[in-house]
């Protein structure tokens, strides 16, 4: 069985919100990832969640829909990719942000121990 030189790649952990990922899977080409895996999770902001008020009174929720984008990645190819990522992610210059603390997404770059594909 054919070992990666995990050297090479890298794991690259996006946590997007929905409109985030939709915009994110059309501009993110397949080729240049060994893996893409994308993951619902509920995520919790460190502004302590969203405070909605209604006719009944105020209520916080504190877990919000996220989408964790898992991509293994050539370590050549990585700034490319999170620029692609941060360029679909941010409003352009000039406009106003849409997006608020509450919708901020994150980029985690890891190293890889061991890749090892089967089924292949």
């Amino acid at each position: 069985m054919p070992l990666y030189n995990t050297h090479e790649y890298k794991k690259l952990e996006v946590l997007v919100n929905e409109v985030q990922l939709e915009h994110l899977k059309s501009q993110l080409d397949a080729g240049q990832c060994l893996v893409v895996h994308i993951t619902p999770i509920k995520a919790r902001c460190s502004e302590g969640g969203l405070q909605l008020e209604w006719r009944a009174g105020t209520y916080t929720i504190d877990f919000l829909h996220k989408f964790v984008l898992t991509l293994v990645v050539h370590a050549t190819m990585v700034e490319k990719i999170t620029a692609q990522i941060m360029a679909v992610c941010q409003p352009a210059e000039g406009k106003a942000p849409t997006l608020t603390p509450i919708d901020t997404g994150y980029i985690l770059i890891s190293g890889l121990e061991t890749v090892i594909p089967f089924g292949v």
